[in-house]
């Protein structure tokens, strides 16, 4: 029973360390005190519910030093983005425009240009070089392009070119399941299918493209896709959308959860009512 309560009297001492500490980070005053207490409670918590099991008051400590408070604030303002109708309304307005970034993103990849792997059915050919013009109207590409010291060859060292109206389409080879080509084996593995002919009955060509790496099949079929007027939706690009508006949301919350007195709505305000006229009037003298 002795050692009972000395293990109390230390673990009382450590929380209100704890305490003392939160406090000092949340820059708490007395009145916020109670909300001090929940973010050493949610810490506790997540120490004892850790897959280290806690036997003594150094396994405890360490347990500590692994949930910072900056931890639990991250998750107390993600549970409170969760809940708001103000801060989904927010991310729903920002999206849009995000999702334009990612989307210029991959058009940038696209007109800095790549290598791909020619299918291994043309034996004369080996590479595939291709890049986007600077408009976004037009692929420029050439197989086995040797340039001096091995740099990117610019659009006019590029002997081909595919309009981009002439696409009527793009195929991942990883999709198709029937009267698939031999050829097309690889998961990296896509296709563009074209025509340039102005006749109703021209047949449809593709060009093949297997991409050396899956980021570069990522951004690369997401730019296709872009030029398609798609957005990119490849799991990269999902990513990178929600990255960035995690971050655009914390911007706009910086500290939110640290001023005083100061909480989210669960609703956003009323938009009030229009002015009875527009008749403003400013004197400048």
């Amino acid at each position: 029973m002795k050692h009972f309560n000395s293990f109390l009297q230390s673990e009382d001492v450590h929380f209100r360390e704890q305490s003392t500490r939160a406090s000092k980070n949340l820059r708490a005053s007395f009145r916020r005190s109670g909300e001090v207490v929940d973010v050493v409670k949610e810490q506790l918590n997540m120490v004892f519910k850790g897959e280290k099991k806690i036997t003594n008051t150094e396994d405890f400590k360490g347990a500590l030093k692994t949930v910072p408070f900056s931890k639990i604030q991250e998750q107390r303002l993600k549970s409170l983005e969760k809940d708001s109708q103000p801060i989904i309304q927010l991310r729903k307005k920002l999206k849009p425009e995000l999702q334009d970034l990612v989307n210029h993103q991959r058009l940038t990849i696209l007109e800095a240009g790549e290598v791909f792997n020619v299918p291994k059915s043309n034996k004369r050919l080996k590479t595939l070089f291709c890049r986007l013009s600077s408009n976004h109207k037009t692929l420029h590409y050439g197989y086995d392009i040797v340039t001096p010291d091995n740099t990117c060859p610019t659009i006019d060292e590029l002997p081909e070119k595919l309009n981009v109206h002439d696409i009527e389409g793009i195929i991942l080879w990883r999709d198709m399941k029937k009267n698939k080509p031999k050829n097309w084996d690889s998961p990296l593995g896509f296709s563009l299918e074209y025509n340039q002919s102005t006749a109703m009955d021209a047949a449809t060509k593709t060009l093949d493209f297997i991409s050396q790496t899956v980021e570069v099949f990522s951004y690369w079929t997401d730019g296709i896709n872009v030029l398609r007027k798609k957005d990119a939706c490849n799991e990269s690009a999902q990513q990178h959308l929600s990255m960035l508006l995690d971050m655009e949301i914390k911007i706009r919350q910086l500290d939110i959860l640290d001023i005083e007195g100061l909480s989210l709505p669960d609703h956003p305000p009323s938009i009030p009512p229009l002015p009875d006229n527009f008749n403003f009037h400013y004197n400048f003298n």
